[in-house]
């Protein structure tokens, strides 16, 4: 159990320090942006092979409607890999209000801190929310991506006809998608009613988004300010991420 939460640490680590690093380090980011987008795609195409494709190579090889990207995550991941390849401005803005989904389920891996799921021990699962919280500061401080009210109202919009048309289905078959039966945490705290539960995840999914969209604001406007050429100082970050590999 130790050893679960150590290497929990050391993924909520890595995220918080590569975010530090597109931050503070965004001229060098910027400079070498290419060939850390190819490394990082190449493992995320791989993560989505081994999500969707390697069962067809398998004697048992299904699909349902469960096997679907039914998620904000799993389309954030998605979504990701047609960015990078097309730097659609829209595509980049919808990513955006989507990536702090991926961090929180980098802090709260199966929605409970208490209780550490699978998900933290598979990789395609690391791999993927890690990737999907980096967008929240790789889009504006690196792509340039400046979120707009026009954005923020169509994934309001989105954000409210997709899980919610999916009800009916996830009531019928149990199978929770875009968190619409519990809300991550709101089950936990006002009850199994449905009717509460919607309630309450349309309000905070709304919420959510227009704290992302303000967060935007001061995001665009400090990197928009001059930074310290300075590369390696301070030290600490690049000897901890250099430790980080090594375990």
């Amino acid at each position: 159990m130790y050893l679960d939460y150590f290497s929990f640490f050391m993924l909520f680590f890595a995220t918080a320090l590569s975010i530090y690093i597109v931050i503070v380090k965004r001229d060098f980011v910027r400079q070498h942006r290419n060939i850390i987008l190819f490394v990082f795609i190449g493992i995320l195409l791989y993560s989505q092979y081994s999500r969707y494709f390697a069962r067809l190579f398998t004697i048992n090889a299904s699909y349902d409607i469960k096997d679907l990207p039914l998620g904000y995550c799993r389309l954030s991941a998605i979504m990701i890999t047609i960015y990078v390849f097309t730097k659609n401005k829209y595509v980049g803005q919808f990513l955006y209000f989507q990536a702090g989904f991926g961090f929180f389920s980098i802090l709260f891996p199966g929605g409970d801190f208490f209780i550490l799921t699978q998900n933290h021990r598979s990789i395609g699962y690391i791999f993927d929310h890690y990737m999907i919280a980096m967008m929240t500061v790789f889009l504006i401080y690196i792509e340039g991506i400046r979120p707009s009210k026009k954005g923020l109202i169509a994934m309001m919009i989105y954000a409210f006809v997709i899980p919610f048309s999916l009800l009916p289905y996830a009531l019928s078959s149990g199978h929770n998608t875009y968190y619409i039966l519990d809300g991550v945490f709101i089950k936990m705290v006002f009850g199994n009613n449905q009717i509460v539960i919607s309630i309450i995840y349309f309000i905070g999914v709304n919420l959510y988004l227009i704290c992302m969209y303000y967060l935007s604001k001061i995001m665009v406007k400090h990197s928009e300010t001059p930074q310290k050429k300075s590369l390696f100082k301070p030290l600490w970050p690049w000897v901890s991420f250099g430790v980080f590999a090594i375990v």
